[in-house]
């Protein structure tokens, strides 16, 4: 009898000194580079991109944004005066365009695609 209490308390102390698995959202990699928008998916909160030296119309790697994600939108007229505007999340995926070049600050996920914190759209053929 007291080597089975010894042992059941043994079992009930490694479950608790053993720590079980973690459910972690960390970032794997930061993220940081220019990328052209390939194509775009509002209802999964992303947009597809690829290097800009790859083919512009094949998606590489998806993006995902949210409504906390700073965007900023760079306007240049034929004059060299520019303005910088930030976007909210509804307003980005009116304006992004697929053939557009996007600079992301954010994390690679686990599964390979990147969660964008801060994207830098430039639209120099934008007159607005």
């Amino acid at each position: 009898m007291k080597k089975i209490l010894l042992s059941a308390s043994l079992v009930l102390l490694g479950l608790t000194v053993v720590p079980g698995p973690r459910s972690t959202q960390a970032q794997l990699l930061l993220v940081t580079g220019d990328y052209r928008i390939t194509e775009m998916d509002e209802g999964n909160q992303r947009f597809g991109i690829a290097l800009p030296e790859a083919k512009p119309d094949v998606t590489q790697n998806w993006c995902y944004v949210d409504p906390k994600t700073d965007i900023v939108r760079k306007q240049t007229n034929a004059q060299g005066w520019s303005k910088e505007d930030k976007l909210n999340y509804y307003q980005f995926f009116q304006r992004a365009k697929p053939g557009t070049m996007i600079r992301i600050h954010g994390g690679r996920r686990w599964d390979g695609e990147i969660s964008g914190k801060s994207l830098w759209m430039n639209y120099p053929e934008d007159p607005h």
